[in-house]
């Protein structure tokens, strides 16, 4: 779609130097006619000049019937001036606004030519974006598959894992580092909309909410990865609820005690919508993973009791989250 704009525009900026080349023909016809008549011009003040010297002579030698002749002449010739002058005015005018116009179909034309670059350069780094961000993300599959797998056996029955728990470590600190990233930006959401209850504000805020809410869950994920290697069992992190994040605003001076009132219930409404959102992504992972089971050969009443399982883990969560979450330093 975007080359297709492009070459639009390109085409678009064909059709308007064709559409310059009669104007530009019009425009020298204009200057070559201011020189004819900068010339005639010339020629006339010369005669006006010349006739002037002679009816001086004229009036010495009192000849008068060339004295007549030559007045009527030099009026001739006054009048031709006047006339030539008058007319490369009206075309000096024209020329100008010529010009005018030719710099700014020069303007229009540079600006559609750059836009048709941007456009192009545009496309091209999101597409190099693009790539990064696959790439990025099967090195970091990939590392997370060789971390996971099965362990070796020895020939005492002891097993090693085969993955370097320092990959998935890096890993989960990524995923730490961009829900601490998702946590400021819920926070500074929150104090926006405090400061200034508008349906936009309200909508940036809860996209920063439930942005916060999938990183926190990608960072969990992550955690269990790397306890699952190396034999660890941490909890998983949760997020201060909005309450909170408004007193320590207000604590730090930031809102005041009128916009933490005004906030209470609509921030309640905002965390159970993300809830409820929460629960229903549990849920399709549990039928997910079921299905999964049930594709692998396993009996159907494997499959149901695996599903039921994680649906109750699931409302669980949502419950416990729904209730108030642990706090934790993530804003």
């Amino acid at each position: 779609m975007k080359t297709f704009k492009t070459l639009r525009t390109l085409t678009l900026a064909a059709a308007l130097i064709a559409f310059v080349v009669p104007a530009r023909a019009t425009y020298d016809e204009q200057l070559q006619e201011r020189r004819d008549l900068q010339d005639s011009i010339k020629r006339l003040e010369a005669g006006i000049a010349a006739t002037k010297k002679g009816l001086n002579k004229r009036y010495d030698e009192a000849n008068l019937e060339q004295i007549k002749y030559g007045e009527d002449l030099l009026k001739k010739l006054e009048k031709g001036l006047s006339q030539k002058q008058s007319k490369l005015k009206g075309v000096q005018t024209k020329i100008v606004a010529s010009e005018a116009k030719f710099a700014k179909q020069r303007q229009e034309a540079e600006a559609k030519r750059q836009k048709a670059l941007q456009e192009v350069e545009s496309a091209r780094t999101a597409k190099a974006k693009a790539e990064a961000e696959g790439k990025a993300k099967k090195e970091e599959a990939a590392k997370i598959a060789h971390a996971t797998r099965e362990p070796e056996r020895t020939t005492n029955s002891t097993s090693r894992p085969l993955a370097n728990v320092n990959d998935l470590k890096d890993i989960e600190k990524k995923h730490e580092q961009e829900a601490l990233r998702a946590g400021q930006a819920r926070s500074d959401a929150l104090e926006r909309f405090a400061k200034n209850p508008s349906p936009q504000n309200r909508a940036a805020y809860e996209a920063a909410l439930k942005d916060m809410n999938t990183k926190v869950a990608e960072l969990n994920t992550a955690r269990h990865q790397t306890d699952k290697v190396s034999g660890e069992s941490r909890k998983d992190t949760n997020v201060k609820s909005a309450h909170e994040v408004l007193e320590r605003l207000k604590s730090q001076g930031r809102i005041t005690t009128t916009h933490v009132e005004a906030m209470r219930e609509v921030v309640r409404d905002a965390s159970r919508s993300a809830v409820r959102d929460q629960g229903r992504t549990f849920a399709a992972n549990a039928a997910r993973d079921a299905s999964r089971v049930a594709s692998t050969g396993a009996s159907k009443d494997s499959a149901k009791e695996a599903n039921k399982s994680m649906s109750k883990s699931a409302s669980q969560s949502a419950a416990s989250s729904a209730a108030k979450p642990a706090p934790h330093p993530y804003p």
